[in-house]
């Protein structure tokens, strides 16, 4: 465990200074940075981070660009390559504006700052590579930033194709109305680009980096807070199949351990968040069932893996 989490530390060191020491920071991974339209500024940047997506990643790049009064003049896309998009190359030019190409898998929180340091809107919005925006997505979204005091939105998650296992994303669906939240959705989300430059952006390999992140974007602005946005909506699946099941459920299982090492500061903002109680949505029994099924099994492979450990 302590090589691991060695290993973790470095991996989650954060970024320092303004954008340019980011790349700085980030230029050892980096093979190339490729601008398929000329530098401006932007009202709001999104950014993607791919790998291994060819299959998914250019219908998610559709549904952005198909977003209810989006323009090129006022929204660039960041794409971030992580490996596996040769497939589809021919294909991204036309879609994005910007495309990073690191010179290995870094992983994904990396790869988001990477994103960032290119990024010219005052507001970034990060997407997972196989969600699917509404159009009206990014439209709603950011009249949430008329209001000063708001650092960060998160969206609203529903179903893509699998319905039973997206059962298990509990903080998909925070209910009808917009309400105070954490960052528990990374992949859909809209933050203040300043901020997130401040305090360094994602620090954390992975588990909880949302949450890592969302203390010290609140310690850095006491006043500000971060919503739930139920008019903000991706469609996405918490899980797409058995194998992600096993592997996600056996990772989240024993993720808290790791991050509470590294940052155990984090527990009481974890442990202050997870207090928070949001309306159910209301499910059909068939979904119900499978939840608590699904729900069931999840603890027997987090015990069993207890136990081996």
């Amino acid at each position: 465990m302590s090589e691991l989490l060695q290993e973790l530390r470095e991996a989650a060191s954060c970024p320092e200074g303004d954008a340019e020491g980011w790349k700085e920071f980030y230029a050892p991974k980096v093979a190339s940075v490729t601008r398929h339209r000329p530098a401006a500024a932007k009202r709001w940047s999104i950014i993607v981070v791919a790998w291994n997506s060819a299959p998914f990643v250019i219908e998610c790049l559709d549904h952005l660009i198909a977003q209810d009064g989006f323009d090129r003049d006022s929204a660039e896309i960041i794409l971030v390559d992580n490996g596996g998009l040769d497939p589809v190359r021919d294909e991204l030019s036309e879609r994005v504006d910007i495309e990073i190409r690191m010179t290995e898998n870094v992983k994904l929180t990396p790869a988001r700052n990477v994103g960032v340091a290119y990024a010219s809107g005052p507001i970034i919005n990060f997407i997972d590579d196989d969600g699917l925006v509404a159009p009206d997505y990014t439209e709603n979204a950011l009249k949430y930033f008329e209001d000063p005091t708001v650092y960060g939105v998160r969206s609203k998650i529903i179903a893509k194709e699998h319905p039973y296992f997206t059962t298990l994303g509990s903080h998909y669906d925070r209910g009808p109305a917009p309400v105070e939240d954490a960052l528990v959705t990374e992949g859909s989300c809209f933050l203040r680009r300043d901020l997130y430059l401040q305090v360094g952006g994602f620090g954390l390999l992975s588990g909880h980096e949302g949450m890592e992140l969302c203390r010290r974007m609140t310690l850095a602005q006491t006043d500000g807070k971060l919503l739930y946005a139920p008019d903000v909506v991706m469609r996405h699946d918490y899980m797409d199949g058995w194998s992600k099941y096993f592997r996600k459920s056996l990772h989240y299982g024993g993720i808290g351990s790791i991050a509470s090492a590294l940052h155990p500061e984090v527990d009481s903002f974890i442990s202050e968040a997870s207090k928070r109680r949001f309306p159910k949505p209301k499910r059909a029994l068939r979904l119900r069932l499978a939840n608590r099924a699904l729900r069931l099994g999840r603890t027997l492979l987090q015990t069993y893996s207890r136990l081996q450990n």
